[in-house]
């Protein structure tokens, strides 16, 4: 017999052993714990007298462990991060991710790229990340490159004939499809256009019509001046610029009418000068091709069109030169 305190202190001892006998069994809790994480804001890693910590994001971020680097997490799966205790984490983006910290005894990876489902002998109802497969050694994996998903030929028929098809059309089609761009009609892959379509319809009544007119050419049917074009009636073109550039006589120095590509149309000599008027290809002096000369003491009067400058126009200056006007654009 035992008095009320031995009692209690048996029954103490045996609800301890009861206690650790559950431990020993089922293990001990995992610890959760939500923390938000940013490129500013983070947690310290706290094991909480657990073997391992797991983290699980609800979308793919990248982890900052300073010294140590960055370490990737795929979005909706577990991932271990059993670095040392008081581990700095934070995320490399700004936006601030709530993601679920797990300090627990259990292993949940078999190895750093297989993802172990820790449900019995079964796969989770609706596991998260890819398919999955039983693999030889017994644990469930994603497929992937590693852990290819088998796949029976038998399952996967041929159409009819196919296997025939080494010395059918198949077999001759790039020899009868011809080359891209241009070529002539022997080396060319016919078109049949519907006898009733109503483009092609148009285009021959358009050709008919043309014939038809052809017996008188085109060119006697246009009209300048209320009149047919004729040598005593030619056709006008206006070649004249939209700008004039005026330049007094006797200008001793260069004048650069345009200082980039453009083109020299009509030069209009206002007075008499006793220097030829020399015009350049040039956006800065007096050199290079020659797109305009007026001889010296020209008459007065308008003299072009003249030629296009690809750099620029610049007239050269002569004491001798006269007074002009010149007509560029």
């Amino acid at each position: 017999m035992c008095d009320a305190d031995q009692h209690a202190q048996y029954m103490a001892a045996l609800a301890r052993i009861e206690q650790l006998n559950t431990l020993l069994i089922f293990g001990r809790p995992a610890i959760d714990q939500f923390y938000s994480v940013s490129s500013t804001q983070g947690f310290m890693l706290d094991y909480k007298n657990r073997k391992h910590i797991y983290i699980f994001s609800p979308s793919q971020i990248t982890l900052d462990l300073g010294v140590l680097g960055k370490f990737a997490i795929n979005a909706n799966i577990w991932t271990n991060i059993d670095f040392q205790q008081n581990t700095e984490i934070i995320s490399t983006s700004s936006p601030i991710i709530s993601v679920l910290i797990r300090a627990t005894d259990d292993a949940y990876f078999a190895s750093s790229s297989i993802v172990e489902y820790m449900d019995g002998s079964i796969p989770p109802t609706n596991p998260i990340g890819n398919t999955i497969i039983f693999d030889n050694s017994g644990v469930w994996v994603d497929v992937g490159a590693d852990h290819p998903l088998p796949t029976s030929a038998a399952s996967l028929p041929l159409p009819a004939n196919a296997a025939q098809e080494a010395g059918g059309h198949l077999a001759s089609i790039d020899t009868n499809i011809p080359a891209k761009g241009t070529a002539a009609m022997a080396a060319s892959q016919p078109i049949t256009i519907a006898s009733d379509d109503t483009l092609t319809t148009a285009i021959k009544n358009s050709v008919a019509t043309i014939a038809t007119n052809t017996a008188t050419p085109i060119a006697a049917n246009i009209r300048t001046n209320n009149a047919l074009i004729s040598a005593a009636n030619p056709l006008a073109v206006n070649q004249a610029g939209g700008t004039n550039t005026a330049i007094a006589a006797g200008v001793p120095t260069n004048t650069v009418v345009k200082a980039s590509s453009g083109r020299l149309c009509y030069v209009v000599v206002a007075s008499a000068g006793t220097n030829a008027i020399l015009i350049y290809d040039n956006a800065t002096t007096n050199s290079g091709t020659i797109i305009g000369a007026i001889p010296s003491a020209a008459a007065l009067g308008t003299y072009g069109p003249f030629l296009p400058a690809s750099a620029g126009i610049t007239v050269a200056g002569n004491a001798g030169n006269a007074a002009m006007t010149v007509n560029w654009s």
